[in-house]
């Protein structure tokens, strides 16, 4: 589940009517903990004598002109999470690290970071099977905003202004994806738009915004 759902309420629900576990992004919905499980997660990783602190899991793919590595971190120990009796069912906290590096050129992109909590007892292994579902749709996205924004082109890389465009994009996308009269891609859609003012003007105020 996205970090929407990362709400004390749901995860009890999942836990303890459902039975289940979960598996649920960590963004900034809740900034204090999304803040303590990274300054906690960088901490342990950088310690050379905190290695038993977690299971490591590693995978390398090629493709699209780019070498990818993946890096996914399991953390049990809660001990120092305050909180932690107020997340039903809460057993470990995973973290992926992802990082891209052009074929071509030899340059690598920063390092994309996730991180989740999940109540799921399995080992690091089976986490990022998990994780990697979910992230796959991310990826999907990540396809339509290089196609559609050529957003891999951009040479942006103060953090605050990336943050920002990124955000946008994401914005632009989802709302061209909800015109679905034309049969246009994300791309053609853009370039009409800034044609027609008209056509620019349904997509901002398309009605199934405020339905």
């Amino acid at each position: 589940m996205d970090a929407m759902g990362c709400q004390k309420e749901i995860v009890k629900k999942i836990v303890k009517e459902k039975k289940a576990d979960y598996l649920i992004g960590l963004k900034g919905n809740q900034g204090t903990m999304h803040r303590e499980f990274l300054d906690y997660a960088q901490a342990v990783i950088q310690d050379p004598l905190e290695k038993d602190q977690y299971e490591i899991y590693r995978t390398i793919e090629k493709g699209h002109g780019r070498i990818e590595e993946r890096r996914y971190y399991l953390f049990r120990n809660l001990d120092w999470f305050k909180d932690k009796q107020q997340w039903t069912g809460l057993s470990g906290l995973p973290m992926t690290e992802s990082r891209r590096t052009d074929s071509k050129s030899n340059t690598e992109t920063p390092a994309e970071i996730r991180l989740y909590i999940t109540s799921a007892k399995g080992d690091v292994k089976a986490i990022a099977q998990a994780s990697r579902s979910h992230w796959g749709i991310e990826n999907n996205l990540h396809w339509v905003l290089d196609v559609g924004f050529g957003e891999d082109q951009w040479l942006t890389r103060l953090d605050v202004e990336v943050a920002n465009l990124s955000q946008l994009r994401r914005l632009s996308t989802n709302l061209l994806k909800l015109e679905t009269e034309s049969k246009m891609s994300i791309q053609r859609k853009r370039y009409r738009c800034s044609l027609d003012r008209d056509y620019m003007e349904s997509i901002l105020f398309n009605p199934r915004l405020f339905s």
